[in-house]
């Protein structure tokens, strides 16, 4: 992905590198895409 220009932002913090995994854990909430893209999708789900 990164290699064809594009991004792979988390929303909710970094979250690489995974110490711990836990089914109870809060989700992991990331978009993907070009960078215009990832923009558009921030800006749709942070005023969600």
């Amino acid at each position: 992905m990164r290699a064809a220009g594009g991004e792979v932002p988390f929303l909710n913090g970094e979250q690489r590198p995974l110490r711990t995994f836990d089914l109870r854990m809060e989700k992991i909430v990331y978009v993907a895409g070009s960078p215009a893209m990832c923009a558009r999708l921030r800006e749709l789900i942070l005023v969600a």
